[in-house]
């Protein structure tokens, strides 16, 4: 085989990117489905946005080669191109689906944490109009009061 063409390395290297950035996206799903946000944020801030960081690198590398219209050395290593741009594609599919999955699954929490909170502010206010009485606004006079 001859010597390896430029495109077809970038491609691999593209793969490789893709797929650690999947293992993370993976692992995200994870942690939120376990309600672990200190780990989420954890490999947000950290492997997850290096991952991000140099896919972006390898993405304007590939947007230029991708413009390359030279031949190719041999069929062999265009075949291999060819197979590993569309295992990025699938990889890249992969981590949109996972990536939907996961805002779904944080809006579905948000829903759940607001109607508790305003669950819990309903009992609130039902136990202040039992157990006390309501404080006059600013500025009006309080006739109730002994004070």
């Amino acid at each position: 085989m001859a010597v390896k063409d430029p495109r077809l390395a970038l491609a691999q290297k593209r793969v490789q990117a893709l797929d650690h950035l999947h293992q993370c996206t993976s692992r995200q799903a994870e942690l939120i489905r376990q309600g672990d946000l200190d780990g989420l944020l954890a490999l947000l801030q950290g492997e997850k946005q290096r991952a991000l960081l140099l896919w972006g690198q390898i993405e304007k590398q590939w947007k230029t080669a991708a413009q390359d219209d030279r031949p190719w050395p041999d069929a062999g290593q265009h075949r291999l191109y060819r197979e590993q741009v569309q295992r990025g594609h699938e990889l890249l599919e992969r981590i949109v689906h996972l990536e939907q999955q996961c805002q779904q699954h944080m809006h579905a929490r948000r829903q759940e944490l607001s109607a508790q909170m305003q669950q819990a502010n309903r009992a609130n206010q039902a136990a202040q109009a039992y157990t006390g009485q309501p404080q006059p606004a600013s500025g009006q006079l309080d006739l109730l009061s002994d004070a």
